[in-house]
């Protein structure tokens, strides 16, 4: 069986290690990777540019005569290519429209708008645009951004509108690979911020994990690390399924492994975004060190089209996540302590020439510590005593 895999970085490698692990062959598309070319678990690498304007033909091309038993993103830009594909070869996946309306804030918050689902105020961005009906609290962000790139907190109309002005067609991932130019500028919600993994299988929706998310405002803007379990009631739990349900019902999400992220807020739960992959972020080694379920291989085991048998996952301790957010600037050396425990995972993020561009966003984190022990005092202990042994060197 071969498990097709649609770009080369984080996510591609641990669906390389899954279906390596589990006896199947791999096949990487994508464009002039040595990297890719040298993995000894790689049985096959296709060259094609996946951001290029002929990429679904030439994938379907060089995958005629290759039986794929299941197609999977490499990396979040290509969430919407595969499930085109798995569409069109019947392949298990969230249909390509779902993904459109995911991928796309303006879309989703269109469609939850005609089904009256509960969501802040928001317009799109254009000159001349009116914000009285929306608060003076808003948040401004791309319409396909991803990981907080681009995403900036204002406090009044004018600052917005600013801020707006400013991103409207000047938002970059990286040096070659650019948001769309729309901007979407929503009221910022009141509440408590969480992100729910959920499940669909052939059109049964499971909320597997509700993920509270750490905020120091002295460190950023934006989430520094995630923890499970919540202190949510279970009439909290509840509502937010409830919620969950009917979001994903009206946007038509019936398969695959997604991350969405919420408020709830007094009055009940309201989404942020809805990314129809998997959460980044080591999100998946937070689960994995926590319930020891692979998502992953969930993930894998749902485009192979095979029932997980989940229905939910409960953690056996307190586990959470934290991150080194380096300063601006290049990377010349990483040092992390040596550390002999089964309750302890360090991930180093970047190394030398890394550039961290300083702004807050996922691209700071240098590198991510996650521990897991029996209360949050211990586990936060934990997490700081390993920072604190950990170096970050700059070039001058």
């Amino acid at each position: 069986m071969n498990i097709v895999i649609l770009g080369y970085f984080y996510f591609a490698d641990n669906y390389i290690r899954v279906a390596h692990n589990n006896g199947h062959k791999v096949v990487v598309i994508e464009s002039d990777c040595e990297k890719a070319e040298n993995d000894s678990r790689v049985d096959r690498v296709i060259n094609v540019n996946l951001t290029g304007e002929n990429a679904y033909r030439e994938i379907l091309d060089s995958l005629d005569g290759i039986q794929v038993g299941a197609i999977l993103p490499g990396h979040v830009f290509h969430v919407a290519l595969v499930s085109k594909i798995c569409e069109t070869l019947s392949l298990p996946s969230i249909s390509y429209e779902a993904a459109l309306k995911c991928l796309s804030k303006i879309e989703m918050r269109k469609e939850l708008n005609r089904h009256s689902i509960d969501q802040p105020g928001f317009v799109v961005f254009q000159d001349g645009v009116s914000l009285d009906k929306l608060s003076q609290d808003l948040i401004v962000k791309p319409e396909k951004g991803f990981a907080s790139i681009g995403v900036v907190r204002a406090y009044d109309h004018e600052q917005a509108l600013d801020y707006a002005k400013k991103a409207n067609g000047a938002l970059s991932y990286s040096s070659n690979v650019n948001f769309d130019s729309e901007v979407l500028i929503e009221e910022c919600l009141t509440g408590t911020e969480y992100s729910a993994e959920v499940l669909c299988e052939a059109g049964t929706i499971t909320v597997l994990g509700i993920t509270g998310k750490h905020f120091n405002k002295e460190e950023s803007s934006f989430e520094t690390g995630f923890f499970i379990p919540t202190s949510l009631s279970e009439d909290d739990k509840k509502k937010i399924g409830d919620y969950i349900h009917s979001v994903y019902g009206c946007l038509n999400i019936d398969h695959g492994l997604s991350h969405c992220e919420f408020v709830l807020t007094d009055s009940g739960p309201k989404v942020i975004e809805i990314n129809p992959r998997i959460g980044g972020a080591h999100l998946s080694d937070l689960y994995d060190l926590a319930t020891g379920v692979d998502l992953f291989e969930v993930s894998m085991n749902n485009a192979l089209g095979r029932p997980s048998g989940l229905n939910s996952l409960s953690p056996k301790g307190y586990t959470s996540t934290g991150w080194l957010l380096g300063a601006k600037g290049t990377i010349k050396n990483v040092t992390v302590p040596e550390i002999n425990d089964d309750n302890v995972r360090i991930f180093v993020r970047k190394d030398q020439g890394s550039v961290v561009p300083g702004l807050g966003d996922n691209r700071d984190r240098v590198l991510s510590i996650i521990a897991t022990d029996t209360t949050n005092d211990q586990v936060t202990r934990t997490i700081n005593d390993i920072k604190n042994q950990c170096t970050v060197l700059y070039y001058d």
